[in-house]
Order: structure tokens, then sequence, then C-alpha cells
């Protein structure tokens, strides 16, 4: 997994309000890290539409409030885990009640992991990002 904080917010996808996992990298990572990461898990590149059936994405609530995505692909798997908090209870409230399915949007050589440079990245003329759908599995 490469070294990123995990945003959970809901962004304006094709869909409407979308809940989404923003993966920051973290200061001091290793360049390219992320771009490897979204490539080797399949994310698409921005303009073209994530679709959960081509994920092998998956995220879950475990009994203890944490939120874990899982990714697997040929090379091996990864994972990581959002901390139980109010805010997170709140974001998984929203995710389960849009269906279960939320965006996970990487977003390389971000200045910082606010709400406002994310959305400003995901706006138009923002920079590139990129996309991938995980499905919600029970625990």
């Amino acid at each position: 997994m490469p070294s990123v904080e995990a945003v959970p917010i809901g962004l304006p996808l094709a869909d409407g309000l979308t809940p989404v996992v923003a993966l920051v990298p973290v200061p001091g990572a290793a360049p390219g890290e992320l771009d490897a990461f979204a490539t080797r898990h399949r994310f698409v590149p921005r303009g073209m539409t994530a679709r959960a059936q081509d994920s092998r994405a998956r995220w879950t609530v475990e009994y203890d409030g944490r939120v874990v995505f899982s990714f697997h692909a040929e090379e091996g798997s990864a994972r990581f885990e959002i901390p139980d908090s109010v805010s997170i209870r709140a974001w998984v409230a929203f995710a389960l009640a849009a269906g279960g399915t939320v965006g996970v949007l990487a977003l390389p050589d971000m200045p910082s992991s606010t709400a406002a440079d994310i959305g400003r990245r995901f706006g138009p003329n923002g920079g590139p990002y990129w996309l991938l759908s995980a499905g919600y599995i029970t625990p």
C-alpha cells in the first residue's frame, strides 16, 4: 500500500453525490508510488467511468467500527484501514444509503488533503486523478 492519507468525503460523480475515499500521498512518500498502485489495481484515469464489476476492490466495516479497504491484483493484495470515529460512521451511513458502492480516488501530487484541495483537483481543469469503484461486503 502506498504511503497515503485516506480522506472519506462525498463528490459529485455521474450518478450524483457519491461517497469517495480520496488517497492523498503523505509528505515524503516515494514519487510514483501512488501511480504504480493505481495502475496495478486497475484504477481508471480522469474522464473514464470506474465500474464496481470491473474492480477487485472491496470495503467493509469491522465490528469495532474500523473501515477496511482491500485491493486484489495478480501481483498481490493491499489493504488500508480507517479508524472508527464519528465522521467515519456518518460517511459509512451515507455510503450504505447510497447502495454500498464507493469511489476510491487516487490523487497524485496533491498539496494537501483538505476537502477544499480535493474538490479543486476533482473540478474542471483540476489536474489528474485515478478512480476505482469498491463494493461493500458484510464482515
